[in-house]
């Protein structure tokens, strides 16, 4: 049997869409990132980085001031290197939050049809209040960024680990039918038993 091309696997127009949809998500992440004044947990982080020692910082929360203690401790850090400004307290969150957006869109190129697939990056990268989070200094998007990955080794646990260029499409749709078959199978079985005499 041929093997076939990238071009006869692949549908290059969804793929195109895909990658649209993450460049926009990117692009709503970045640009102007460092512009916004510092909000609430921003503001508690930058405070406590410049009226706390490190270890004030580990052993003291809600006395002063409710602070994020890993953001505080960077804000710090920084504030002890190389300075601090909004977009490098900003940073990580906007790292986290693109690659948040790059799993979400493989788990769906991978695991969902064309169409849902493309559905489904378009709507988590331009989902304002996802954007919103990235771009506010908070843990938010680093805690969804470990949630995904925690969620994708479990699939892959699961399933018994994943070949690198996924399942066909059609082995996709006989696997979801088989999980309706059995969940229809267990749902009959429970009705089709009488109720319990106590």
């Amino acid at each position: 049997m041929a093997q076939r091309t990238f071009r006869e696997r692949v549908d290059l127009g969804l793929l195109g869409c895909v990658l649209l949809s993450v460049l926009v998500g990117i692009f709503l992440r970045v640009w102007r990132a460092g512009s916004p004044l510092l909000f609430q947990d921003e503001l508690f982080a930058v405070a406590a980085a410049a009226d706390l020692r490190y270890t004030q910082i580990l052993t003291h929360f809600g006395l002063f001031f409710d602070h994020c203690i890993p953001l505080s401790l960077y804000a710090k850090l920084l504030t002890d290197t190389i300075g601090l400004d909004e977009w490098t307290l900003r940073l990580p969150g906007i790292v986290a939050g693109v690659a948040t957006l790059c799993l979400v869109a493989a788990i769906g190129w991978r695991e969902l049809e064309g169409a849902a697939a493309v559905l489904l990056v378009a709507w988590f990268g331009g989902s304002p209040y996802v954007v919103y989070l990235t771009r506010e200094a908070r843990p938010y998007p680093i805690v969804m960024l470990l949630v995904g990955l925690a969620c994708r080794g479990l699939r892959g646990g699961r399933t018994g680990g994943a070949t690198s260029g996924g399942p066909p499409r059609s082995s996709r749709r006989s696997r979801s039918s088989s999980w309706g078959r059995r969940q229809g199978t267990c749902s009959t079985a429970g009705r089709s038993r009488g109720p319990e005499v106590t």
